[in-house]
């Protein structure tokens, strides 16, 4: 307290000072009954954070004269970043319930003959065990929405591996399972054009690390019609870093901030879908309907201060929960050669997004005494979309079976998507 007092001290009082320490004392009252609503702007709570500022928080609250932060300082200090961690996280889950989901389409197509060209009818002699392991690489961009400025846009990749195996039982049921690892990096970017300044080629990023294991099994009711499920559940740790700007209004103080967080997650799914085939010699098609769940919870965390700015900040937990529908349809068709056979696929699915609202993520200076808290609200998700995939899967004497795949996002607003998926799977 006599350190803030200091400060205070330290500088010439004009009525505009006064007017904003009668504004940050009615806020701390406000606050006490009310927490704060979903896009405030960052200088109100900066204003409240600064009645109860310790160390070097205290020094930004003295620099900044009436407590008035430019317009870009907000846009750029804003804690926006962490509302993208759980998007990923997501991201990242949804990906590896679709790989069991295609494995499993492939041990369909394997018992009705059509990679080598038989119909439905006719018998082959089925492998009990399957091995199989794939890498896979990931683009993605996001887009900010200009007109809501809680979120910023991001760009970055992520690639990965998955190994595992399933066994049939009988003629009717397929089991297995897979584990996987990726490791995804993500860059935010800087404020928009028309901004007078920016921390650089970018305001921090994001670098995560996760394991999942996905259990799978389908079972055929006729030899058309079908049902399956997937269950997974993962484990992800992140780092992260901040790189931006504090600025008064005047523009005659400014503190570049760097800070670095680190916490983990976990991520939860499931699926469920019923599905119906049409054969015909080597040509397959047909729709399918599934109802996909995902879960992915972020734990709290507090920043490293990498540059005694007190601005560094603590961010409490954040959950977000996914329930989608899909209603699809896939075509194959098999091409016999001499060393071989070669199955091409196309499949273009319609996705509705029922749940993933909008969320406040909860974040607070760690050098505010008092606790003032600042509501960083996501953007409203797109709630139909597309995805377009095409595969070549590659049948070989022995068993061997080696594979391509392709898939993207279509038609969402501000994310793009671009997968790709390589495997090799023997039978046994």
């Amino acid at each position: 307290m006599q350190e803030n007092t200091r400060l205070w001290h330290s500088r010439r009082v004009t009525g505009r000072d006064c007017f904003w320490v009668l504004a940050a004392g009615f806020g701390t009252l406000l606050g006490a009954q009310n927490a704060f609503a979903a896009n405030q702007p960052l200088e109100d709570f900066f204003i409240q954070a600064c009645g109860n500022a310790a160390g070097a928080l205290a020094a930004q609250c003295a620099n900044a004269p009436g407590f008035l932060l430019s317009g870009d300082s907000e846009s750029s200090l804003n804690p926006s970043q962490s509302a993208t961690n759980n998007d990923l996280a997501l991201s990242r889950a949804k990906a590896v319930t679709k790989e069991s989901q295609e494995r499993l389409e492939e041990e369909r197509k394997k018992k009705a003959g059509i990679p080598t060209g038989r119909s439905a009818g006719d018998t082959m002699e089925l492998g009990g065990l399957s091995l199989f392991l794939n890498v896979a690489g990931e683009r993605f961009n996001r887009d900010r929405t200009l007109d809501v400025d809680q979120e910023k846009g991001y760009e970055g990749w992520k690639a990965g591996f998955q190994f595992g195996g399933d066994y049939r039982i009988g003629d009717k049921m397929v089991v297995g399972a897979l584990i996987g690892y990726d490791h995804s990096e993500s860059r935010f970017d800087p404020d928009e054009p028309g901004v007078n300044f920016n921390p650089g080629g970018d305001e921090g990023g994001t670098k995560s690390d996760g394991v999942l294991l996905n259990v799978y099994s389908s079972y055929s009711l006729t030899d058309n019609l079908y049902i399956d499920g997937t269950v997974g559940i993962g484990y992800t740790d992140y780092t992260f870093d901040r790189n931006v700007i504090f600025q008064n209004t005047a523009r005659n103080f400014t503190t570049d901030v760097s800070t670095k967080g680190k916490t983990h997650g976990f991520e939860y799914t499931a699926s469920a879908g019923v599905g119906y085939d049409f054969y015909h010699n080597a040509f397959s098609y047909g729709p399918y309907v599934r109802l996909n769940f995902g879960r992915s919870r972020v734990s709290a965390y507090t920043e490293e201060d990498r540059n005694n700015s007190g601005l560094n900040m603590s961010i409490e937990a954040d959950t977000t929960t996914s329930i989608t529908s899909v209603l699809g349809v896939q075509a194959s068709y098999a091409i016999s050669q001499d060393w071989g056979v070669v199955v091409p696929q196309i499949r273009f699915e319609y996705e509705h997004e029922y749940r993933d609202d909008p969320r406040s993520i909860i974040s607070s200076f760690a050098q505010d005494t008092g606790g003032a808290t600042f509501a960083v609200t996501t953007d409203q998700p797109d709630r139909n979309y597309f995805n377009i995939g095409g595969s070549l899967l590659f049948v070989l004497p022995n068993g061997w079976m080696p594979f391509v795949d392709f898939e993207a996002l279509a038609s969402y607003k501000d994310l793009s998507r671009r997968r790709v998926t390589a495997g090799l799977r023997a039978e046994f």
